[in-house]
């Protein structure tokens, strides 16, 4: 029996269960209730022989819980409250005057239990499997609309047991009204709205305005992670830009926990806009691409420790060029027009195992990260007979394997290659190796501190001529330094940060951090050398926001930098802002910011953001809506 509680009145009844469980244990008439911590952090081996589970229940937290609700955002808060005029702030925004903690919670639709109980890996009347509720609290914690989740079990008496499922919603009705400095004084801005949890049924929609750095873009998107209550997925989305659009549609079962036996998904997609050659002075040409794809896999082994999946793929794209419009002059660099039509056999070899860590890329979220290892492989022919431009193998493959030394040093080694073979020659190969080093440090008075390390390389051969690598701000990998400020065919880069959390949870709507960094780095080909006189590099400090009502709790970049090796068209300093880490994502070895060739044509896979990111490796947390 799946049951389903008000978050209120769960803890009444939990509080006089333990007070009556305690009598009874005292009395020794009844064994006495035993709830987890965590089925995360379930150590005790099972009890013989293994319980079956009677009740499921699920508790529902709005997005302010309780003890927020009645005392309200600063009525718990020592740094306020110490102090007359945070008494008089604490009664203003309390429940008995502006009430946001309550207002907030009023507008905002709570997730629906059918939601909750679709991601649900266990029933009433099964074994108790504590692999199954570590999953399931997983999944669940990695949906955009809820903030955290824990599932807890309780024995009730010998062979029985039952389990709580506790949600709490995350705000997800945001305003978009944003002004960003991506770094080199180039300011964007934006002005929008979405939801990513419509009614509480768990689906997004969005829509902005927004200007770019290279365009105006005015994008709508649709998400929907769970039609008519099943698994399938459907995404769409597009834009009217002001140098062309974009159009992508995006319909499949995925693997949504690790032991969904099958997947099929398609995709098709549209682009048409205005691209620069960041090697080539950031000149101009058009560029269209249309591309589909389909797939079907099938695991034909699936459990907590070992993954195996076979797959067909089969993927068809056209990229057209041309100059671009007046008054622009420069030739479109010899782009020449590609097909590719490739039928393609994937393997997946993953051994997950997953550990729940806390301040790595996050201000004291939970993090759910795998440290076991896996290798997924594509390997297909493009024949010229099914419209490709040449026949060609194509191959991709990406690998990962994880170090966990403890619960203070963690550490991960990524590699992709991606190539093309035909006629003897490799065309638009790379290879991108990767390694990313966590340690935490003593507390800095009180604060928690992690020390990063990461060392990148991305090396090429044959690269098509519209494929480069960047180096600067944002999407460059490198602080201090304009956006797109050097480009080439091989980079290396090299990052160490400190980061210490500040706050938690302030007012219970944000954390804060604070950074210092140092970032070098160097791309070369294309007619640039690599040498000591051309090296970059910078120093820094930041500042970490991240909104602790928010689902993901992402946080928001605000970095001062200082570039130590100045060249034409570099200042003094810097100033930037973004969303996310500056560098630790997996792959996207052509990304560049403002240009659409950040994903197309690596065979390989690539760190694509999921709804369902712990059931497949090499997947992040995050919607599948896209833009630039």
């Amino acid at each position: 029996m799946v049951r389903l509680r008000d978050a209120e009145a769960a803890g009444r009844r939990d509080r006089i269960a333990l007070w009556l469980g305690s009598l009874a244990f005292v009395a020794g008439s009844l064994p006495l209730p035993c709830p987890h911590l965590s089925a995360y952090a379930q150590t005790a081996a099972n009890p013989s022989p293994t319980p079956v589970i009677d009740h499921i229940t699920i508790v529902r937290e709005n997005v302010f819980g309780a003890q927020e609700k009645r005392v309200g955002i600063m009525g718990d808060s020592r740094l306020f409250i110490a102090h007359p005029w945070g008494v008089k702030l604490a009664t203003l925004t309390g429940p008995d005057t502006l009430d946001i903690a309550g207002w907030a919670n009023r507008i905002h639709f709570k997730t629906q239990p059918s939601v909750i109980e679709s991601q649900l890996l266990f029933r009433p009347g099964q074994p108790l499997d504590y692999s199954l509720l570590e999953e399931t609290e997983r999944n669940l914690r990695a949906l955009g609309f809820l903030r955290d989740a824990s599932v807890t079990d309780q024995l009730t008496s010998p062979g029985h047991a039952d389990v709580t499922v506790l949600t709490q919603d995350a705000w997800t009705l945001i305003p978009v009204a944003a002004v960003s400095d991506i770094g080199g004084a180039n300011v964007t801005g934006a002005i929008g709205i979405g939801e990513s949890n419509l009614f509480g049924f768990g689906k997004s929609a969005e829509y902005y305005l927004s200007d770019e750095r290279y365009r105006d873009v005015n994008f709508a998107g649709y998400e929907d992670p769970g039609i008519w209550g099943t698994h399938w997925h459907l995404a769409a989305q597009g834009s009217e830009d002001s140098d062309g659009r974009t159009r992508g549609a995006l319909l499949e079962y995925p693997f949504w926990s690790l032991g969904v036996p099958d997947s099929v998904g398609a995709f098709v997609g549209h682009v048409s806009d205005q691209e620069r050659l960041f090697s080539q002075d950031g000149n101009q040409f058009r560029r269209w691409q249309t591309a589909a794809s389909f797939d079907a896999q099938h695991s034909f082994e699936a459990d907590r420790d070992l993954v195996r999946r076979i797959g067909l793929r089969y993927q068809f794209w056209t990229d057209s060029f041309a100059n671009p419009p007046p008054p622009a002059t420069n030739r479109a660099f010899g782009l020449e027009p590609r097909h590719t039509s490739a039928l393609e056999l994937a393997w997946t070899e993953w051994h997950p195992d997953f550990v729940k860590a806390f301040y790595l890329d996050k201000l004291g979220h939970p993090e759910d990260r795998d440290v076991g290892w896996a290798l997924q492989t594509r390997l297909g022919y493009s024949p010229s007979v099914l419209g490709a431009s040449r026949s060609e193998f194509v191959i991709g493959a990406s690998a990962s394997r994880a170090m966990h030394i403890n619960d203070h040093t963690y550490g991960w080694l990524w590699l992709q290659t991606s190539g093309r073979e035909g006629g003897g020659k490799v065309h638009d190969g790379f290879v991108t190796l990767e390694g990313i080093g966590y340690q935490r440090l003593a507390d800095l008075f009180h604060h928690d501190q992690t020390l990063v390390a990461d060392a990148r390389t991305d090396l090429s051969s044959g690269l098509y001529r519209d494929h480069e690598f960047v180096i600067g701000s944002d999407d460059g990998y490198l602080r201090g330094y304009p956006v797109n400020y050097l480009a080439g065919t091989r980079r290396m880069v090299f990052h160490v940060e400190d980061r210490v959390e500040l706050v938690e949870d302030l007012l219970h709507l944000v954390s804060l951090g604070i950074v210092a960094f140092g970032d070098a780095g160097e791309v070369w080909g294309r007619g640039r050398s690599l040498s000591r006189s051309n090296m970059l590099a910078a120093v820094g400090i930041g500042l970490r926001f991240s909104s602790t009502r928010a689902g993901a709790q992402i946080p928001v970049r605000f970095d001062f930098a200082i570039p130590l090796f100045h060249h034409a068209g570099v200042s003094p300093a810097d100033f930037s802002t973004g969303s996310g880490q500056e560098f630790g994502t997996f792959g996207q070895p052509y990304a560049s910011d403002g240009n659409s060739i950040a994903d197309p044509e690596n065979l390989a896979p690539d760190s694509e953001a999921s709804p369902y990111s712990n059931a497949s490796p090499f997947t992040i947390p995050g919607s599948s809506l896209s833009n630039y």
